[in-house]
């Protein structure tokens, strides 16, 4: 019976470390568990901001890329308009020289009937 009793007092320590070991684990558990909340939340909040970031960033990026777009057809605008009016000059300078070959060749069409008229008188 001595020795039951003994069991029991021996078996009642264990179960008392083993209670203060069981303690110990779940204080610990508990200060991981608050640790990898902090954690958590804190890398939430980065994310949070980088998110923020990235969104300011891509809404900067397309308001200069509106501008670029603006920017660029204007210029092809002033292109077109440069290459309008240069077109124009060109044209009116080749009616004019074909206005001017126009008369060279009626003057000389005259000519030409004036030679063959005096050809013709002379024979």
């Amino acid at each position: 019976m001595q020795e039951v009793l003994q069991a029991v007092e021996s078996l009642s320590r264990h179960m008392e470390r083993l209670g203060e070991h069981m303690n110990h684990l779940g204080e610990r558990m508990d200060k991981l568990d608050a640790k990898v909340d902090h954690v958590h939340t804190e890398l939430g909040g980065r994310l949070d901001a980088l998110d923020a970031k990235t969104d300011r960033n891509y809404q900067e990026l397309d308001g200069k890329v509106v501008l670029l777009r603006k920017e660029m057809h204007a210029r092809f605008d002033e292109i077109e308009e440069k290459q309008t009016e240069v077109i124009a000059r060109h044209s009116e300078r080749t009616a004019r020289r074909m206005d001017v070959m126009k008369l060279d060749f009626e003057a000389l069409t005259k000519r030409l009937e004036k030679q063959e008229l005096i050809t013709r008188h002379l024979l």
